[in-house]
């Protein structure tokens, strides 16, 4: 399990690192272009996230487990099929955007200028990069070459951080080309970083350039249907995410929806930071492994590994909540803190589901994906349609955390019906540890309005008691054996 925590440490640093230089660029961005220029990044990215999602078909989640679950010559094939498929609906859509330009600019930027035609139909640039960079990345993931992984997002966003200034000044007259070029910049230089590295292994250029397609019927329908499934999954995701935030700003106006935007964002920055680190590792190795008992043995180390992380980090967060928001957004927003508090507790559920998910996605079961997404895209809806007319965030937040336990839950039942898997007693003590901290940091900060660096301190102490009782369940009494146990 050494390869667990290597892996979280890169490519959460190297998620951190990009994180941090898009911030940058987008600070630079807001203060050369002002809100206008904003808002205009703002409705091209969601055109932009939208295409990906199409031309990826729904992420390179369907090519890892794909090709994961194969080997040797199979999985070249599979690979090689996979990129033309990629690199046909790139172009499709990129061709339907072209086409149909007039009506998406008129729909997504309320706009029927010229200019604004012309920034969604040079867009179908970005988008076939984006569609062939999500094959590269899944092609590096599946070949566990996580650190040009790494080193390919954090250069993409560096030099997006160095021109962002120069680009920004270019606004003036063109300001719609000029935000454009932050959505392009970045799949172009990591599509070109990947294919340079792809070159200089001179394996899979290779095994692209052969007169033989190589296409399987069979493996070509099961991987476009399960790349619909998830696609299909990842709209609905978004669809319901834009249904909530125009629910609450009809209902409950729009200073209401900006705290609860402050804490929807914190919660799933980091959230998405810790899932992004682990699915480079869980979804290819889960993929690739055919035995129940390894399945089993991978899973329960990944969930221990989560489980004591997210009872170490989450506990944390709580204690800066009012300085995070003072820093990533401003006192304007202290109302936030209402849904956060609720919203903290839950992700301790949501992060342990999110591990338990994946499993779902490795064993390729789209029945089972589809109707748990769209059941808890419907339950989520449900409950701020109910809650929304309280007008209270603290009710939102509590919301959210109940269908964060019951999600939990529904992929427990899950993996015990599929792996007959139950977790032992040491996983169980570690993981009510782990809640008990969360919920005593949260009683502790629940009515906090300022930083308090002495609370801060209480819970750094009990952080440090649940580690070492962690250590000493799992007889680990030095470092090197620490490195054994990983």
């Amino acid at each position: 399990m050494l390869s667990i925590s290597k892996v979280f440490f890169l490519t959460s640093t190297s998620t951190l690192l990009t994180f941090i230089l898009q911030s940058i660029a987008m600070k630079i961005v807001a203060v050369v272009l002002g809100p206008s220029g904003v808002g205009q990044l703002g409705l091209i990215r969601q055109v932009y996230v939208s295409g990906i999602t199409l031309t990826t078909l729904g992420g390179q989640t369907a090519l890892v487990q794909g090709a994961s679950s194969k080997q040797g010559e199979q999985r070249d094939k599979f690979l090689k099929a996979t990129f033309y498929v990629f690199l046909t609906i790139s172009i499709l859509v990129s061709l339907a955007v072209i086409l149909f330009a007039p009506i998406v600019s008129a729909i997504a930027l309320k706009q029927n200028t010229q200019q604004a035609i012309d920034t969604i139909r040079v867009l179908a640039i970005a988008l076939i990069f984006g569609g062939l960079n999500g094959y590269f990345f899944g092609y590096l993931n599946i070949h566990n070459y996580l650190k040009e992984i790494a080193i390919s997002q954090v250069v993409s966003s560096f030099i997006l951080c160095l021109i962002s200034f120069q680009i920004s000044n270019f606004a003036n007259s063109m300001q719609s080309y000029a935000v454009l070029s932050f959505l392009i910049l970045i799949p172009l230089v990591s599509s070109l970083f990947f294919l340079l590295h792809i070159m200089w292994k001179k394996n899979l250029l290779q095994k692209l350039y052969t007169r033989q397609l190589c296409i399987v019927p069979q493996e070509m329908t099961s991987f476009l249907l399960f790349s619909l499934t998830v696609a299909l999954t990842s709209i609905v995701t978004s669809l319901t995410l834009l249904a909530i935030k125009g629910m609450i700003l009809e209902k409950n106006g729009i200073i209401f929806l900006g705290n609860f935007e402050a804490a929807w964002n914190l919660s799933t920055v980091y959230i998405t930071l810790m899932t992004t680190s682990f699915s480079t590792y869980l979804l290819p190795k889960m993929s690739e492994l055919k035995l129940k008992e390894d399945k089993r043995v991978l899973l329960k180390n990944v969930f221990l590994f989560t489980t004591i992380l997210g009872g170490l980090l989450i506990p944390l967060i709580i204690g800066v909540k009012n300085l995070l928001i003072l820093i990533l957004f401003s006192s304007e927003f202290s109302k936030s803190i209402e849904q956060l508090n609720w919203m903290l507790i839950g992700d301790y559920f949501k992060l342990l589901s999110w591990v338990l998910g994946t499993c779902m996605l490795a064993f390729g079961d789209k029945k089972s994906i589809l109707i748990t997404e769209l059941a808890f895209s419907l339950t989520l809806l449900t409950s701020v349609y109910l809650l929304t007319p309280f007008n209270e965030l603290e009710l939102l937040g509590l919301g959210f955390s109940l269908i964060y336990i019951l999600h939990f839950i529904v992929m427990n039942i899950y993996i015990v019906s599929k792996l007959g898997m139950y977790f032992d007693r040491k996983v169980l003590v570690i993981w009510l540890f782990g809640l008990a901290l969360v919920i005593f940091s949260s009683i502790l900060m629940w009515n906090e309005q300022q930083f308090n660096i002495y609370k801060l301190a209480i819970i750094f102490t009990f952080s440090i008691i649940f580690l070492l009782t962690c250590a000493k369940l799992l007889n680990i009494k030095s470092v090197n054996q620490l490195r054994v146990n990983l």
